[in-house]
């Protein structure tokens, strides 16, 4: 966007530890990571909205499957389970002081 434009653009990639109850899953720690990107709106140098949508896939637990080959036939394998969250916010833009 241009430097004088009222309108900015954000983008974030973020990458970290995601923390579970391991009394439910029978684990604590996975990787994951946050992308998204918005826009940001001034209607003068202090007041304006912002809108922004984040998309956060993470890994949790192990499953099986069968994997179906055509020409060896059936074999199961292990596959990774994800829980993938989408958010979107809209919010005003505003002085404290």
């Amino acid at each position: 966007m241009l430097e004088n434009s009222r309108m900015t653009q954000t983008d974030q990639e973020i990458a970290g530890s995601e923390r579970f109850f391991r009394s439910l899953l029978g684990f604590s720690n996975r990787f994951s990571s946050n992308r998204g990107g918005g826009v940001k709106y001034f209607f003068n140098r202090r007041w304006g909205v912002r809108a922004e949508a984040r998309w956060s896939p993470s890994h949790t637990t192990q499953g099986q499957t069968v994997y179906r080959d055509r020409f060896f036939g059936r074999a199961p394998t292990t596959v990774a389970n994800k829980a993938e969250q989408g958010q979107a916010n809209i919010g005003l833009i505003f002085p404290f002081k």
